[in-house]
């Protein structure tokens, strides 16, 4: 993948290398400082594990008390003490022989030798050094202090600059009581120049393993921001090829996040608009053809007038008249039903008793149904009252499509039964229509709702339809936020259930009224 610039892929990569390298130099900005004083601390308590025979003698002169309080009184005394446990020491690679155990009170020097050999350096041997010195710098360095932490003699150092240990009772001062503390600074002329090269070689190597981490992070950051990339870039030209009209496009994708379900959405909005395609030409073609019919059968009956083939009669003039408001009914189906897709179809919702605007309809269209010699019953609780907020017209208009369906495609003699009750719960109205033999197939049933379809193309033109009528009732009923469907009857014929909800606060005071 070439990281173009400005691109996604580029904002990702910058982005997560950043961050990784600002953790790195952070994560490695503490190790550092942690690495630095932990080593200071680890020397210190290295070193203070070397005072054991000078834990020995503090423990010993705190059994005599004379001794004791001379320890805090006179410097020598302590001075003279350190000297006699530590002995001489070998002074460190690079740090200088300052004069030794100056006192802490008049800075003069102690030129008597000390009083035992040495016993156990802090420094591979080396040349014997002279009486006197403090290589080790102790007289600035260490400190004896009382149980509590309080100052008692040697160097007098800052609080919290020092680690210590304890100094106990018992002769070997690691038992009984503890006595005492000996407190131990860090040298004030740095760590020595083997220490120094300690951290050296540590440092390089946490330096080697931040740019190895830069780099794995650089990788890591690379492939993410390939692979989120990848995707998205699928997406963009699959986004393209649909605004060029390519409906067929479909992405590759079953991944199971959100990149993941975005193609999936994408696929489907694809065969929406693959379907909704189709659907548009169909609609245009059906459209066409119900229209050239008519259309053709007028230009015939006038050309034929014009050419004298024809005479004007009544008969030939009534042919005419039923050809257009064939056209007439067609056009306004087709103009109501776009407006009702649309959202644009003007509703004017209010609370309405059901069981009335059923016994309108059914009364209006009794005489029609007797002259095919169909029956068309009503059947009502009449101790319900069926309160719904609906839009009065649209709902009329609906009923008058689903009798007139049910009346074109019965056979005489037949019935037609109107139904409406609430269901079990009472949250929505359900009526249904049904009607005896014939039934459609079931492979028609399904399709009986869309736009032009007709199970008999030829009986419905021969009735006066237009194929729209269905079409009309479904989205009336779905401007209702209701469901309509069809099913076989049990009378041999048709099922058509309309489910539409209630609104109960409007139910319960309606019925109050009453």
């Amino acid at each position: 993948m070439i990281l173009k610039r400005h691109s996604l892929a580029t904002k990702l990569f910058v982005a997560f290398l950043c961050t990784s390298i600002f953790v790195i130099l952070v994560m490695m900005g503490l190790i550092g400082y942690q690495m630095r004083s932990g080593f200071s601390s680890y020397l210190l308590r290295v070193e203070l594990q070397t005072f054991d025979d000078l834990a020995k003698s503090i423990a010993k002169a705190h059994r005599d008390e004379v001794l004791w309080l001379r320890l805090k009184e006179d410097p020598r005394r302590w001075h003279d003490l350190v000297r006699g446990s530590l002995g001489p020491r070998q002074p460190e690679d690079n740090r200088p022989s300052p004069p030794a155990f100056e006192s802490a009170t008049n800075g003069k020097s102690d030129p008597r030798p000390p009083k035992r050999p040495p016993q156990r350096p802090l420094q591979r041997p080396g040349p014997p050094q002279r009486p006197g010195v403090d290589p080790l710098m102790l007289g600035q360095r260490l400190a004896l202090l009382t149980s509590a932490g309080n100052y008692w003699a040697g160097a007098r150092l800052a609080q919290g600059s020092y680690l210590s240990r304890t100094v106990h009772a018992g002769d070997d001062a690691a038992s009984g009581p503890v006595i005492a503390q000996l407190a131990l600074a860090s040298p004030s002329d740095g760590r020595s120049a083997r220490d120094e090269q300690f951290l050296y070689q540590q440092f390089r190597a946490l330096f080697w393993v931040c740019l190895l981490a830069v780099g794995l992070s650089a990788l890591a950051a690379y492939l993410l921001a390939r692979g989120l990339v990848t995707p998205i870039r699928s997406l963009v030209r699959g986004a393209q090829a649909l605004s060029d009209g390519d409906y067929k496009t479909r992405l590759t994708g079953t991944g199971k996040d959100e990149i993941g379900q975005l193609t999936a959405d994408f696929n489907l909005l694809a065969e929406s608009l693959e379907a909704a395609e189709k659907a548009e030409r169909q609609w245009m073609s059906d459209a066409s053809h119900e229209l050239k019919t008519p259309l053709a059968i007028l230009k015939g009956r006038i050309e034929g007038l014009q050419d004298g083939v024809y005479e004007t009669d009544a008969a030939l003039l009534a042919e005419m008249h039923a050809t257009v408001e064939r056209l007439n009914r067609l056009v306004g189906d087709l103009n109501a039903l776009s407006h009702l897709r649309e959202g644009r179809l003007a509703c004017h919702f209010q609370p309405e008793d059901v069981s009335v605007l059923l016994r309108e309809v059914v009364d209006h269209s009794a005489g029609r149904f007797e002259e095919k010699g169909l029956a068309l019953t009503l059947k009502l609780d009449a101790s319900q009252r069926l309160l719904l907020v609906c839009d009065r017209g649209r709902l009329r208009q609906m009923m008058d499509n689903l009798l007139e369906n049910a009346r074109r495609y019965t056979d005489a003699p037949g019935v037609v039964e109107v139904t409406a009750r609430l269901d079990e719960q009472k949250e929505a109205l359900i009526v249904t229509i049904e009607d005896s033999a014939p039934c459609p197939d079931g492979q028609h049933i399904g399709r009986l709702f869309e736009r032009f379809y007709r199970a008999d193309p030829s009986r419905a033109r021969q009735s006066g339809g237009t194929g729209l009528g269905l079409a009309i009732c479904r989205a009336i009923v779905e401007a209702h936020d209701g469901q309509i469907e069809a099913t076989r009857s049990e009378l041999g014929g048709l099922l058509v259930r309309v489910t539409l909800p209630l609104d109960g606060d409007v139910i319960q005071e309606e019925v109050g009224d009453a």
